[in-house]
């Protein structure tokens, strides 16, 4: 409180100095309880935000929506401009943005930057606060709140499950706004940890969703292989011991097609067995869905989209390296499938067991007469990633038209 120039004096008086201090008593009190209020209110809405998350998750939302919930809240709290939330992608090193809310959400939505050399990263190992002034100024320059601009005091907050942090959530204000209020600071990390508490619960919840949906998978799995694998089997085996008493060529040609059917039929269980057994705990980075990834890709360019067949417990027994190979091997063949076949159909086969088969076939246009024996880059490209797994790769003609291409590595070079 400031005062001069006394229109009555020239001088205040020791009366006046009393008067003023009982004053600013008054106003500091005065001040100290609205300040106390707001912070009951927004203590207050922070509960109500925490049981609009809560309710949200009873009620079935799921994960991402729940999230949204938290930084959205958070934000609203402290009278934030944007809010975030940073999750480590599937390997770790990296982080991606998966909620954003404010004007930058455009932006910062979906972006991935380095753990290392982030104020996310550095958060998410430390688990302690950070709290930038500026972050237009700030030497985190990896963080995209830094590098867009704009984006002036902020907090990064660890969100925590099982004792540990799993993520970022950060509040920011435009350049050139005022900086976060103690009391603001703590609110948000406040509202971070009972936000992580819920959503732990929600992670419990669905893993236990999970857990209970693996039993009845493997259960289905084991009934599929001990009944209907081994009938149909067992009927494969009198269907083809039978063709030897069958005299009209025709008929025997009729039999042997449905034995062959029958077989097809097995792999087909075969590769529904293995993928109800490990749907439920492999990531979206297993070999299998990147064969199907792969292959639907190809199938946006081809207007059809491939038949795959698995036979063994692929994401199981392949190894990292020669999955890296084998993928881009596929992709090879499925482009020159694309370019040159002129294909109505195709069909990807991976087999696992003494050797790990990668078959591509098409009904396609075949190899040309006049085609060259190497191959050319594409065939000479299958073909040095083979030879350096101690594998090789073949191209012939389907019986049926078309091109069969087989790219086979022995599983001990794993």
């Amino acid at each position: 409180l400031y005062l001069t120039d006394k229109q009555s004096a020239e001088v205040f008086t020791d009366i006046d100095e009393e008067l003023v201090l009982g004053l600013a008593a008054a106003a500091g009190v005065a001040i100290e309880n609205a300040r106390l209020y707001e912070y009951g209110r927004r203590r207050e809405a922070a509960l109500d935000a925490m049981r609009q998350v809560a309710t949200a998750l009873l009620a079935g939302t799921d994960s991402h929506e729940s999230i949204r919930l938290v930084a959205s809240a958070a934000g609203e709290l402290v009278g934030a401009e944007s809010a975030t939330i940073a999750l480590p992608d599937a390997s770790g090193d990296s982080m991606v943005i998966e909620v954003a809310e404010g004007p930058l959400a455009t932006d910062l939505l979906g972006a991935r930057f380095p753990r290392s050399g982030s104020v996310s990263g550095e958060v998410l190992s430390s688990g302690e606060t950070v709290i930038l002034e500026d972050a237009s100024q700030d030497y985190h320059v990896r963080q995209p709140q830094v590098s867009a601009g704009g984006t002036g005091p902020a907090i990064f907050v660890a969100l925590r499950s099982g004792g540990g942090p799993f993520g970022t959530l950060a509040v920011a204000r435009g350049k050139g706004e005022p900086a976060f209020a103690p009391n603001e600071i703590e609110l948000v990390q406040s509202f971070a940890a009972q936000a992580s508490v819920v959503l732990e619960l929600d992670r419990s919840r669905q893993q236990a969703q999970k857990l209970t949906l693996l039993e009845d998978q493997e259960r289905i799995a084991r009934d599929l292989h001990d009944t209907v694998i081994q009938r149909l089997f067992a009927c494969g085996l009198s269907l083809q011991g039978a063709t030897r008493l069958i005299l009209d060529p025709e008929a025997r040609r009729r039999v042997e097609a449905a034995v062959e059917e029958l077989d097809i039929t097995v792999r087909h269980i075969r590769t529904v067995i293995f993928d109800v057994g490990t749907s439920a705990t492999s990531d979206e980075g297993g070999l299998r869905n990147r064969v199907i990834g792969m292959t639907r890709e190809a199938g946006r360019m081809l207007g059809f989209e491939p038949r795959v067949v698995f036979d063994g417990p692929v994401d199981a027994a392949v190894p990292d390296r020669i999955a890296d190979e084998l993928i881009a091997s596929l992709q090879e063949a499925l482009s020159n499938v694309v370019r040159h076949a002129a294909a109505s159909r195709v069909d990807v086969e991976l087999a696992v067991g003494q050797e790990f088969v990668l078959r591509v076939s098409d009904d396609g246009i075949g190899i040309p007469p006049d085609a060259d024996p190497s191959g050319g880059h594409g065939l000479a490209n299958l073909r040095a990633r083979a030879e350096r797994l101690h594998g090789s790769v073949t191209l012939a003609a389907n019986d049926t038209g078309g091109t069969l291409l087989e790219w086979r590595v022995p599983a001990s070079t794993g």
